[in-house]
């Protein structure tokens, strides 16, 4: 049983037909009850079944309020509540001695139904029954005592509901859309590094989105919800680890995506196309790790990394079109274990590099582009820790 609640409040001075500093207020009241019952059994070699029930209901409540502070004026309120029943299975099973096949799905049964307005009850929306079916498979294949290859896919949804919008007639009620997701993905692992003394992994995926939901922003600052089209995202991974001496470990991993949002919503001001928004084209990360015992219980432990965060965009088009990301990052580390003693000297971002990690604070004013989530600056820290 979860119950959230949550207020924001942002300065919306500026907004359209108003004069003097104004205030944006809006709450959000999150009441959830959830339950799965999961029965499963598997065997040494990997194969078995799994089976279960998963229950869902969720009511998510939000108003919003506007004007000086101290007078605030409702415009608009939202409720959407969902129900979801849902039965899942999953069995694997041997094809050859070598091969395990696993195949399931999702069998889902839910209702929809909103209201929103001025008032919570200004429009009602009929209630939305909805069947959906996920199917998922995996094959798994060991090619040699060391190395695994499989091949995955994977469909998923999410449930859609009301938002309010702008509109030539000011603030309406609409709704966005069920979205799913399907993703297929191969991939390889090689090796265990405390048994082989290294371990590869990398995969390759291709993820197909329909009707992606997202949040954007209107004209005015007002944020809401909608459906912005069908997309893409081709993506290659990999992780390594490598012992060339005992006390050494060395780690390196990367991945590179190409997005594409092939369909712009024409109900909405987004008619750009381009990379999906917040998925950064690159990132690389190297480390090493070094461990020496100096004694029965003296250990010395250093440790160094490097990270590079690709470059990215808050969103398709503007206001949310700015730039994030771009930025590499090094790390030091060394530690000292003394028995139940540790002490530590850390240095975090060594080369004080600036960045912008993300570019959203307040939607009135975002168009200006003049906000960030800046990297911590160089930071060394002095620790001192005992187990007990």
């Amino acid at each position: 049983m979860v119950r959230h609640q949550l207020e924001s409040r942002f300065d919306a001075t500026g907004f359209p037909g108003t004069n003097g500093p104004q205030l944006f207020a809006e709450s959000i009241d999150i009441s959830m009850i959830s339950h799965e019952t999961r029965l499963s059994h598997s065997n040494a070699r990997g194969d078995g079944w799994v089976a279960g029930l998963s229950l869902v209901h969720d009511i998510d409540e939000i108003s919003r309020e506007l004007g000086p502070f101290g007078a605030l004026v409702p415009i608009s309120r939202l409720r959407n509540e969902v129900s979801e029943a849902a039965l899942f299975g999953q069995l694997g099973f041997a094809l050859t001695p070598w091969a395990i096949l696993t195949v399931g799905g999702r069998v889902t049964y839910n209702t929809e139904e909103g209201s929103g307005g001025q008032d919570s009850t200004d429009f009602e929306e009929p209630r939305r029954h909805l069947f959906r079916f996920s199917p998922g498979a995996r094959l798994t294949l060991p090619i040699s005592d060391i190395a695994v290859a499989y091949v995955r896919y994977e469909k998923a949804h999410r449930a859609g509901g009301l938002a309010v919008s702008e509109s030539n007639l000011g603030l309406s009620v609409r709704r966005f859309e069920t979205d799913s997701l399907s993703s297929l993905e191969a991939g390889v692992r090689v090796g265990q590094l405390a048994r082989d003394g290294f371990e590869i992994a990398a995969s390759a995926s291709h993820a197909r989105w329909v009707d992606v939901q997202a949040d954007l922003i209107d004209a005015n600052g007002l944020p809401f919800t909608t459906n912005l089209g069908d997309g893409h995202i081709a993506g290659f991974e990999f992780q390594g680890r490598w012992n060339p001496i005992r006390e050494l470990t060395v780690e390196a991993a990367a991945f590179l995506n190409d997005s594409d949002l092939s369909q712009s919503d024409s109900t909405t001001s987004v008619a750009a196309k381009g990379d999906f928004p917040n998925v950064a084209d690159t990132g690389v990360r190297g480390a090493i790790r070094f461990e020496k015992r100096l004694g029965a219980t003296t250990t010395l432990s250093l440790s160094s990394s490097l990270r590079y965060v690709g470059k990215s965009r808050l969103g398709l088009s503007a206001p949310l079109n700015l730039r994030q990301g771009g930025y590499s990052v090094g790390d030091l580390g060394a530690r000292l274990s003394l028995g139940r003693t540790g002490i530590s000297l850390d240095a975090t971002n060594i080369g004080d590099v600036r960045g912008n990690q993300f570019s959203l604070g307040n939607p009135f004013s975002v168009a200006l582009g003049n906000q960030i989530t800046p990297l911590r600056p160089r930071t060394i820290r002095l620790g001192i820790d005992r187990s007990f």
